[in-house]
């Protein structure tokens, strides 16, 4: 956690030895020199003069603390891999139901003209079975007339 830009708030100096370097919980840095000169009070910030507690800077850290030190070109790498998983996962699931609605509706594009000749064989016989009756119709006239 050696960055050049990880300094105290107060007098702007890094982290040496004998000079230690704290992060306050309203987010500030404060160096231990600045701390023992009385530019902090104890449970105050002596840049925001808000109430807090200050955390320790080094490798034993806490998580939360460690997470505000971090790189964020491995923080970004990190999540822009997890955010590519999902959505290579999404797109496939979506993907997949986009195939299945293709084929459903070929299904029904099919099943339609399908109907559609049945009808048109039907309305063909119901033709010839109007003709049929006509036909019969007519004879049935001549015959009683």
């Amino acid at each position: 956690m050696a960055a050049t830009w990880i300094c105290c708030n107060s007098c702007f100096s890094s982290a040496s030895p004998g000079n230690e370097l704290a992060v306050s919980t309203c987010r500030h840095i404060i160096c231990s020199r600045c701390f023992k000169k009385g530019n902090v009070q104890q449970g105050q910030c002596g840049i925001c003069k808000a109430k807090c507690h200050l955390s320790l800077i080094s490798d034993k850290s806490s998580p939360d603390v460690k997470a505000l030190f971090t790189d964020l070109g491995s923080t970004a790498t990190k999540y822009f891999s997890e955010i590519k998983g999902v959505l290579q996962f999404q797109a496939r699931q979506q993907k997949r139901l986009l195939t299945h609605y293709q084929q459903r509706s070929q299904n029904l594009e099919e099943t339609v003209m399908k109907m559609k000749q049945e009808i048109q064989e039907l309305n063909k016989k119901i033709s010839q079975q109007n003709m049929y009756i006509h036909k019969l119709e007519s004879s049935a006239h001549q015959r009683y007339s």
